[in-house]
């Protein structure tokens, strides 16, 4: 559900005709393709105790589900969440300028999900932002002491999670819409009506018409890299 209340869940259906007649669609969270890989390897004793023990995890897929919609009201509902008709060409539509529609056709061409589905409506959760590869790993040692009857072991371990990251600090992020949005790319505004004939216009990001969709980054403490020192000591 796109809402914790009912108010929110009814209005943040992303559909044609309104939240009414929504029919079947994706689930926002849903993860379609995954990749998961995993590699271990044991050097032999130096010491007492076992090897030095080293582990790569790798996992790749599509950080997230996007819905295309026009940024305002398009079918008088009065909720802005209408998914957008994707044109065959750009001048079956009307435009309040040359310069607004060249650069949605710019924006349509390079965007996967718009230059395959042409001529129809855009279905919710059905764009897909470019895949995250994160690679992650483990280095541990144990040593053992054994003291009378009790052996005693510590092990020493370096956890470094998305390593990718810590080698270049645009790897192993995601990449969401340019609009900002969570979960909508919104590229079309319905400027006025003409004779009942709606005029678009392209939103613009930071004053410029963006070319592409995917190009925002958002940088927190669960997607830069990370190093987790550890001690631990059993007997």
């Amino acid at each position: 559900m796109p809402g914790s209340a009912a108010t929110s869940a009814y209005s943040n259906l992303y559909s044609v005709d309104g939240p009414t007649f929504v029919g079947l669609q994706r689930s926002q969270y849903v993860i379609p393709e995954k990749v998961t890989a995993s590699i271990g390897y044991m050097f032999p004793a130096l010491f007492d105790g076992d090897g030095v023990r080293i582990n790569l995890f790798y996992t790749a897929y599509s950080a997230g589900a996007y819905s295309y919609v026009y940024s305002n009201d398009m079918n008088g509902d009065g909720m802005a969440s209408d998914l957008m008709y994707i044109p065959n060409d750009v001048n079956e539509l009307m435009w309040v300028s040359d310069e607004d529609m060249n650069a949605f056709k710019t924006f349509m061409e390079n965007d996967p999900y718009l230059s395959t589905h042409k001529g129809q409506y855009a279905e919710a959760y059905a764009g897909r932002s470019p895949w995250r590869h994160l690679l992650d790993a483990r280095i541990a040692k144990t040593f053992k002491k054994t003291i009378g009857n009790t052996t005693h072991c510590f092990e020493i371990s370096a956890n470094a999670g998305n390593i990718l990251n810590m080698i270049n600090s645009s790897w192993g992020l995601y990449k969401y819409g340019c609009y900002g949005n969570a979960n909508a790319v919104s590229p079309l505004k319905v400027d006025h009506f003409d004779d009942n004939t709606p005029v678009f216009s392209m939103n613009k990001v930071n004053g410029e018409y963006p070319t592409e969709t995917f190009t925002e980054t958002y940088i927190n403490t669960n997607q830069c890299w990370s190093l987790l020192l550890g001690l631990k000591y059993s007997f």
